[in-house]
């Protein structure tokens, strides 16, 4: 039997290579079904320069919704070229107040380029929790490590433009938001196993169009809030009870639906709102304290 195994080992590892490292290239074939290993090859007669070309990153993305933040997408299902070969790239465009929630991509390491603007950029260590973020200017290049929570946003005076470059065809998008609480277990479990308190009233806050009901929360012992507090607060839980910084993230489209702060004390018809742009990195609000709250 153990003869065997280093056979089974090395038939494993040809089963596993693309197809773009045993041919000169593998254009995907969309009639067929995506597998572990990328699409099908489409058979070299159908094959044209089109299937190596792609325009759509020479085209502004829409920055009117609330995120204020368009991704425009060269992976493999909108650039069928790249099948095979290990790499992708998208554009990244960012309004004046722009964010790019907190996510990952499973499937391969970012580098980001700055083309114009201001961009602040971060990811998270897996291992020691630090976070390592940046304001980068024209020129700048960051890397964002495979698998890792990761974010930009613009804190410019002027819309940013970046090309984001990726090593995997089909890198994959993940928000960790939508991940946690975009789901459909039972409001207790997610406040079990997420931490969250009744009686400190950070319950997760319904997602539209499911019965599942969550949104990030973040509590925070300090004297100025800023977007960076914000970015993290999807990813941190601190127990504490004060005035409220919210975001609620509907499940259909991910997007920051909501940024709005509450005075202690005050009810929700005296709910104020912060516009994404006004600066709150140089113009912050002063609070005792930041809760993440609940708004069904």
């Amino acid at each position: 039997m153990k003869m065997y195994l280093p056979i089974l080992f090395v038939v494993s590892l040809l089963f596993s290579y693309s197809h773009g490292s045993v041919l000169d290239f593998c254009v995907a074939d969309f009639s067929l079904p995506d597998g572990p290993a990328g699409y099908s090859c489409k058979k070299p007669a159908n094959v044209t320069v089109n299937d190596f070309v792609y325009s759509g990153l020479g085209i502004a993305g829409n920055t009117s919704d609330l995120l204020k933040a368009a991704v425009t997408l060269a992976f493999v299902d909108q650039f069928p070229g790249l099948n095979g070969l290990g790499l992708s790239m998208a554009r990244l465009d960012l309004a004046v107040g722009g964010v790019v929630p907190i996510h990952t991509h499973r499937g391969g390491s970012e580098i980001i380029f700055v083309v114009e603007g201001t961009i602040c950029a971060g990811f998270i260590s897996s291992s020691t929790n630090a976070a390592y973020f940046k304001t980068l200017y024209k020129g700048d290049v960051m890397i964002f490590p495979q698998g890792l929570l990761h974010f930009q946003f613009n804190i410019g005076n002027i819309p940013a433009l970046a090309i984001v470059s990726l090593n995997s065809p089909n890198p994959g998008v993940d928000f960790t938001d939508s991940a946690l609480f975009g789901n459909n277990l039972p409001s207790a479990v997610v406040e079990k196993v997420t931490f969250l308190d009744h009686a400190q009233r950070l319950e997760v806050a319904e997602f539209s169009g499911l019965r599942s009901s969550g949104c990030v929360t973040y509590a925070k012992n300090a004297r100025e809030a800023s977007l960076f507090d914000v970015v993290a607060a999807q990813v941190t839980s601190m127990m504490d009870v004060g005035p409220t910084l919210r975001w609620s993230v509907t499940a259909s489209n991910r997007r920051l639906c909501e940024l709005e702060r509450r005075a202690r004390g005050r009810g929700r018809d005296d709910d104020k709102h912060i516009a994404m742009d006004d600066d709150p990195i140089h113009d912050a609000p002063v609070m005792d304290d930041i809760v993440m709250d609940p708004y069904w």
